[in-house]
């Protein structure tokens, strides 16, 4: 519930801000500028946040194997035929932990031609971090599939840091 309220919240501010924007017109794009700036720090703040507290998971490292692949088509709009598709593989893995099945979609998508040059095969084995408080949130043993959270953290901050002196230099 309280994430619910937080999330009403920042979608409020948007119009918020937009017409204390037009309101104040001299300086509108600098209301505009520091919410993007406050946001992106908060985007940030949220990512590390979550790598913390996934550092705190015990780990169990499993062995699973691909077992099918799930295509999501996307069609892009800005190019010229609006039938345009591009299609996605998601890898689903079928691993077992402590005698019990699981089936999970892997974190990363891929798109056909680098599916068909760097993804796994179809009964290819995986090494996947299964947490044991919560054992169908298993992801990849990969730099990239553990990291995530807090590169994206840290890239968000450094965005809203860089924004924020741009900001207060004029």
């Amino acid at each position: 519930m309280k994430r619910l309220m937080l999330f009403l919240v920042f979608i409020l501010s948007i119009p918020s801000v937009i017409i204390a924007a037009f309101v104040f017109e001299d300086i509108g794009g600098h209301i505009l500028f520091s919410w993007f700036s406050f946001t992106l720090g908060l985007i940030g703040i949220g990512g590390i946040l979550r790598f913390r507290g996934d550092q705190f998971l015990t780990y169990d490292i499993v062995e699973g194997t691909i077992i099918s692949l799930d295509e999501n088509t996307r069609y892009c709009p800005e190019h010229e035929h609006l039938r345009y598709q591009q299609i996605f593989i998601n890898p689903v893995v079928e691993y077992y932990w402590q005698g019990k099945r699981y089936t999970r979609g892997t974190l990363i998508n891929y798109d056909e031609q680098a599916y068909t040059r760097f993804g796994p095969q179809i009964g290819d084995k995986i090494s996947l971090c299964v947490p044991i408080n919560c054992p169908e949130e298993a992801i990849e043993n990969k730099f990239l599939s553990r990291y995530i959270h807090l590169i994206i953290g840290l890239i968000s901050i450094s965005i809203s840091i860089a924004l924020a002196v741009l900001l207060f230099s004029y």
